[in-house]
């Protein structure tokens, strides 16, 4: 055993290391019972040097305090909330099946394509299992307000038994969490956001159906709905890109489905179903037209034997060995065929510049260990315990999301009597990166960039060029943290002539102006 595997957490034995993420770190533990009985359980541990942060604990506690008061079949089950020596342990279900991310990977890897009815069955009984969330009510009575914000194929659970389970609410926002999100900061995976949740703007329960909407795209296609070459073209493409039936995409998918999936996918909150059970209802009514009399549980069951048969006999032997008592050895992998890689969803073209609130951000652990989850029922996939943030640092050979935390709650008083701090921060990234970033003229350094500004009410011009490509102009008052995500069109002409004196150099006496076909989008 490693030294740095504890032999027990609480009255758990350790019986392997799963993952470890920005916030937590995994373990298959078993529990001892009477007559030699053993039970394979999961238990997730913040990690010991943010156990003291009370935003963590806040954050730690309040997944439990959540889970632990949803009680469906469809929602992954918390044991218990522990203490061991003074660590917080939060045990949840083991589960023996798979993620509908490894699934939707494994049929692509066999050429099995996921029939349209049985996609839409699998997805109704997530839509059941969100539908509890988002119904539980507060002790007083009232509505918790409960929404998931990082519905994922990541997040969806498969067991070999044909159900469905809802996995991992550590993000998730409720009206009385210790820990909350300020304003401006959003929460989840890019990929899979609402557009109103990509803004940091407030959520309803329609957030998680549109998540839902794209999840059962993917699962229906085999396709990537707004998976796009980086950050910024995946938020124009939630925002903007109209949408493709799925039945243009892939053939043999009826045009009902087609209306299910574009309703859930509605860019208006309004447009959309007003609730995950409505969403379901419309998936069993078509599920059951198009296969009359078929039992979708056990067909679901015989599909996850057909791609996992390797997997099951393989964690069915894990399991022997821990009922038993006998050594584990090697854990199984959490996430399989983790190179396949589904294409993306052709969207056309776009160019785009737009704004967005910076939020605070905070670094980040580095991940290690296994990712995802070996029926682990507390993390998933590409969050891996850190939560992604809207405050996204491109570096110029890759994108990275920083991960975010929830800060402490503030009032309307507080915020009104909060000193300002003399400069504000303005994060200018571009695509293609390496573009030079002026202000007033001056240049300032080239993408991507932070921009340290004096904060005023007086405007300054934002330039960013680069040779080849039209250059882009704003004219803002730098008043407020925010980042600025442009796309520049390339240009058959070559860029102006611009002075481009350095910081603290002498000034042009112009500004320079933005070439007449530039295109500037602003959200709507």
């Amino acid at each position: 055993m490693p030294p740095s595997l504890p032999a027990r957490l609480g009255r758990y034995e350790v019986v392997g290391h799963l993952a470890t993420g920005g916030m937590a770190e995994i373990f298959l533990c078993k529990l001892h019972g009477p007559s030699g009985f053993e039970r394979p359980v999961v238990v997730k541990r913040i990690l010991p040097y943010l156990a003291r942060q009370k935003q963590f604990v806040d954050m730690f506690v309040d997944e439990a305090r959540i889970i632990s008061r949803i009680r469906h079949p469809n929602v992954v089950q918390v044991q218990e909330l522990a203490q061991d020596d003074g660590e917080l342990l939060l045990v949840l279900e083991y589960l023996e099946g798979e993620s509908v991310a490894s699934l939707m990977r494994r049929a692509k890897l066999t050429g099995i394509s996921i029939a349209p009815a049985l996609a839409a069955h699998m997805v109704s009984l997530a839509c059941t299992g969100l539908h509890a969330a988002h119904e539980l009510l507060a002790d007083d009575g009232t509505p918790f307000g409960l929404v998931h914000r990082d519905v994922s194929p990541q997040n969806l659970f498969v067991t070999f038994a044909g159900e469905v389970k809802v996995l991992d609410f550590g993000i998730a926002k409720a009206k009385d969490r210790e820990s909350r999100t300020e304003a401006g900061q959003s929460k989840g995976k890019l990929e899979y956001m609402s557009p109103e949740q990509s803004k940091g703007e407030p959520l309803d329960r329609r957030s998680d159906v549109f998540a839902l909407g794209i999840v059962l795209y993917e699962l229906v296609t085999g396709k990537r709905l707004f998976r796009r070459g980086s950050p910024m073209a995946t938020l124009d493409a939630i925002h903007r890109e109209p949408v493709i039936p799925p039945s243009r995409t892939t053939e043999g998918i009826p045009p009902e489905l087609d209306r299910i999936v574009l309703t859930a996918l509605a860019r208006s909150p309004d447009g959309r179903f007003a609730t995950a059970a409505e969403m379901a209802r419309h998936l069993q009514i078509f599920a059951r037209a198009q296969e009359p009399g078929a039992l979708e549980g056990e067909r679901v069951a015989a599909l996850m034997q057909q791609l996992f048969s390797d997997r099951r006999a393989e964690k069915a032997e894990l399991l022997r060995r821990v009922r038993v008592g006998a050594p584990v050895g090697e854990l199984p992998e959490a996430e399989v065929d983790g190179t396949v890689e589904l294409p993306a969803v052709v969207a056309p073209a776009t160019e785009i510049a737009m704004t967005l609130p910076l939020a605070p951000t905070y670094a980040s652990a580095p991940v290690s260990g296994r990712s995802g989850s070996l029926a682990v029922a507390a993390i998933a996939g590409g969050a891996v315990l850190a939560v992604a943030g809207s405050a996204l640092y491109w570096s110029t050979h890759r994108a990275q999301q920083i991960a975010d935390v929830d800060a402490a709650p503030t009032t309307a008083t507080a915020a009104a009597t909060a000193p300002q701090p003399p400069e504000v921060r303005v994060v200018v990234d571009t695509d293609p990166p390496g573009c030079e970033v002026l202000v007033d003229g001056t240049l300032r350094g080239t993408s991507p960039l932070q921009l340290p500004l004096a904060r005023s009410t007086e405007a300054v011009r934002l330039v960013v060029q680069k040779a080849g490509f039209e250059p882009y102009a704003r004219t803002f008052a730098p008043n407020r943290d925010e980042q600025v995500m442009v796309r520049l069109r390339a240009s058959p002409t070559a860029l102006p002539s611009v002075a481009r004196p350095t910081a603290g150099g002498p000034r042009p006496s112009a500004a320079p102006t933005a070439s007449a076909t530039s295109t500037v989008r602003k959200w709507d």
